[in-house]
């Protein structure tokens, strides 16, 4: 008889054990999801609008290569940075050459600068794109995109003595009406210059027109 109390004994043990290892087991489960569902978890996308406006105004100065050229006309881009189609082509240059870029908006911006190939038919040079040096103050080592980063509120950088030397109008080709040059303004807003905005480009096309 005392040797099934000792069984029964035995057993209730291993079932009070089993049973808290059990309820255990359950808790830290219970533990664990509570613990999920209460903790941060990111997902998805943050779209983020842009509503400020970059102001690019790009005019014309009275500069020449000494060859007797000025410009004296102007025309101003407002490059629209909220959601939607971007590129807008400004129109306002009658004359040739010399002009300057500024960026009056309240963005940091970087500028790609490049001039398409019909600037060739009436710029000296034998290749397609009008050339820039690197930067101002550089010497005349010639590339085929022009570079800088404009902070806002940037008042006037010449491309006057930006261009290289051998690529002055009037020295290859005449000028006649149908001449024209495309100059293609790539701004870049730069998701470091401006913070919590999305890396977003578009294109400023200005057109000179010789007459």
């Amino acid at each position: 008889m005392k040797s099934n109390d000792n069984t029964l004994l035995t057993i209730a043990i291993i079932a009070v054990i089993v049973a808290a290892i059990g309820l255990i087991l359950t808790w830290n489960n219970v533990y664990t999801f509570q613990r999920i569902l209460l903790s941060p978890v990111e997902t998805g996308e943050v779209e983020v609008t842009i509503t400020e406006n970059i102001n690019i105004q790009i005019v014309n100065t009275p500069v020449d290569f000494d060859e007797g050229y000025t410009l004296t006309d102007q025309t101003t881009c407002t490059v629209n940075t909220e959601d939607g189609p971007d590129p807008i082509t400004c129109f306002g240059f009658q004359n040739t050459l010399p002009f300057i870029v500024r960026n009056i908006g309240t963005v940091d911006v970087d500028l790609y600068l490049k001039v398409a190939a019909l600037g060739e038919d009436w710029i000296g040079g034998g290749t397609s794109d009008l050339q820039f040096k690197a930067s101002q103050g550089e010497p005349l080592s010639c590339g085929t995109i022009w570079f800088s980063t404009y902070t806002s509120g940037i008042v006037g950088l010449g491309f006057g003595d930006l261009y290289c030397e051998d690529l002055s109008w009037g020295e290859e080709t005449d000028v006649d009406a149908h001449d024209e040059l495309q100059i293609d303004v790539q701004v870049l807003i730069d998701e470091f210059a401006v913070p919590s905005i999305t890396p977003k480009s578009t294109t400023v096309t200005a057109t000179a027109t010789a007459t």
